[in-house]
């Protein structure tokens, strides 16, 4: 538990400390003045000024932020900074959203920094016309092993190759995954004996009977499938396809994100959809019990759902600081610093509710 619990608060804090960085570095590229630089938020715990800028560490380890002179909607303290070059709000609108759109790239390039590093090991390349002059022999895999399943009752391992599936006189085409899907839909109500190869290579059985699942939609027997092999990418490849990753799982994130905005819009429910700090810690735990490359992989997805998040255009977030800028841009005309105000704090507080909202959630699952 505490190994968990200290594996979240590092992941949490590569995160933050990642996409604020690109906050510092685009403002100190763009000639503003940085005042201080924090992760987590306060109560403070420890703090040191090196420069013009003071480096602090807080109590709360939920986000953090980069403090740019001129940044403030506070009326007083802008009439003061009206000369000061090197204020945000002084300086050109363009370099402005440089500075906000830097926090979300830099989470994407280490989305795809942590997918390049993992490329360069021996995994499993899915059947695909883009990985096909690396697969040779391709064989079917359990990719994941739902908790509490049958499979999982059953003892299967996630990684291990299936052999043959089968129920009674009827088995299913191993070289084709729909092909053991239908057998299970067939034979819901019947045991289904699998055959498998471990990930130490001992070649095991498991009967299985299907259950319903959480939605009580279907029967299902809680295994993922893919078609693939394990292989390891050459040259430039490896860098090809951890910027090819970066972009499959980001367009997967937007898909998830725009089907739970949509099942909110229509009333449905999407507790099951949404997770909070407590839920994210769960995962990471989960992960830390499997290994480092696990510990990464996740890293990588959280980064690419923070970057998603931050773009939103709600105040509060780069993206709805980002279209305020935009506005001004194209209107020519500055929006009333007070509007920005009650719009951000209006989305701080929506932020905050939901994330107690997710935490409530979590607890309860």
């Amino acid at each position: 538990m505490i190994y968990s619990i200290f594996i979240f608060i590092l992941v949490i804090l590569v995160l933050v400390i990642v996409h604020e960085l690109g906050h510092f570095l685009a403002a100190k590229i763009s000639k503003m003045r940085v005042e201080e630089f924090a992760f987590g938020f306060p109560p403070k715990l420890f703090s040191k000024k090196m420069g013009e800028t003071t480096y602090a560490f807080n109590l709360l380890p939920i986000g953090g932020y980069v403090k740019i002179t001129g940044e403030s909607f506070d009326e007083e303290e802008r009439e003061k900074l009206k000369t000061d070059k090197r204020a945000f709000q002084n300086r050109p609108k363009l370099l402005q959203i440089f500075v906000l759109v830097a926090g979300v790239t830099m989470n994407m390039i280490l989305a795809a920094i942590i997918f390049t590093f993992l490329n360069t090991k021996t995994h499993l390349m899915p059947v695909g016309q883009e990985y096909d002059k690396y697969i040779q022999n391709p064989k079917t895999y359990i990719i994941d092993v739902a908790p509490n399943s049958p499979a999982s009752l059953a003892g299967i391992e996630n990684g291990s190759e299936v052999i043959s599936v089968k129920s009674g006189n009827d088995s299913a085409s191993i070289d084709n995954v729909e092909s053991v899907i239908d057998l299970v839909k067939k034979h819901y109500d019947e045991y289904i004996l699998i055959s498998y190869k471990d990930k130490s290579g001992n070649i095991k059985e498991a009967s299985v009977l299907p259950t319903y699942n959480e939605d009580k939609t279907k029967k299902t027997i809680g295994i993922a499938l893919q078609r693939g092999e394990y292989v390891k990418l050459e040259g430039m490849d490896i860098i090809k396809f951890g910027i090819q990753d970066t972009y499959n799982y980001t367009k997967l994130t937007v898909a998830g994100l725009k089907d739970t905005l949509v099942k909110l819009v229509k009333g449905e429910n999407v507790s099951d959809s949404v997770a909070g700090p407590v839920g994210i810690a769960k995962m990471v735990g989960k992960a830390s019990e499997s290994g480092v490359d696990n510990i990464l992989f996740l890293t990588a997805i959280l980064s690419i759902s923070l970057a998603v998040l931050n773009i939103l255009p709600i105040p509060a977030l780069d993206g709805g600081r980002i279209m305020f800028v935009l506005i001004e841009m194209v209107t020519r005309r500055n929006i009333s610093h007070k509007i920005q105000y009650f719009a951000n704090a209006f989305g701080f507080i929506f932020l905050m509710s939901l994330m107690l909202i997710t935490v409530y959630l979590d607890i309860f699952r």
